[in-house]
């Protein structure tokens, strides 16, 4: 997945880049709204999600967020600002990270900004329905059951990773206030960390998967793929 980061500032981009390189995100950068629009001019379509802050030199990321969409509406965009009475021009729903913030919800932040974009398209989608009053071809119904299958796995991987994220900063919180013993504590957190890495990559795919089902109406070849155990366990949808 490719993130493209917009930041005036070297010290923020440098930052982003760490934390994003160690999950497995590939990145872009540039420093101002002028050059963040040239690289989406370029390579675009390659781009997964948009990164910027609000306020920078040359174009705000309010002018580079409204570029971006008019190339590409179905770009996932996330708002980074250090001041957050600047995020009151921004439209309603926008994804808005405070960057003193940054090392614990840039994640939940890019997260947030692919399921807007993928849960706003499903909105106005409408597979193929049983019983249409227009004839179709039998594989309707198929088409059909698979959209429905890719919507509970999105459902699923929601859940485990929102249980996984929970549970990794339950146990921060619990080594932080010194509830558990120094070595064990940093296993807990290393494994709960790895859990949360892995559920989020699954959860990314699934989004990704269902965005170009959402826009270009076509199903990916085949069944979706049984969820890992751990997801299956998920259970029920947690919002």
């Amino acid at each position: 997945m490719i993130v493209l980061v917009v930041d005036d500032h070297e010290l923020i981009r440098s930052l982003v880049s760490v934390l994003l390189t160690r999950e497995g995100f590939r990145l872009l950068e540039a420093a101002d709204g002028i050059d963040g629009y040239e690289i989406l001019q370029q390579v675009g379509s390659r781009v997964d999600l948009l990164l910027t802050d609000i306020q920078m030199p040359r174009m705000d990321g309010i002018s580079l967020a409204q570029r971006a969409r008019q190339l590409y509406p179905n770009l996932p965009i996330v708002f980074m600002t250090g001041d957050l009475t600047s995020a009151s021009q921004l439209p309603a729903r926008s994804v808005v990270l405070e960057k003193q913030m940054l090392d614990r919800e840039l994640i939940p932040a890019i997260v947030k900004g692919m399921a807007e974009v993928a849960e706003a398209n499903l909105a106005h989608f409408n597979p193929p329905q049983l019983g249409s009053a227009k004839p179709g071809p039998p594989a309707d119904s198929h088409q059909l059951l698979l959209t429905q299958s890719w919507l509970q796995q999105m459902r699923r991987a929601r859940t485990h990773y929102n249980r996984c994220a929970a549970r990794f900063h339950s146990v921060v919180e619990e080594q932080n206030r010194r509830l558990l013993p120094a070595p064990d504590g940093r296993d807990a957190v290393r494994q709960a960390r790895k859990e949360e890495a892995f559920a989020l990559k699954e959860y990314v795919r699934v989004l990704g998967i269902l965005t170009d089902l959402a826009v270009s109406a076509k199903l990916p070849e085949g069944e979706p793929p049984e969820p890992d155990a751990s997801v299956r366990g998920g259970g029920g949808e947690t919002g």
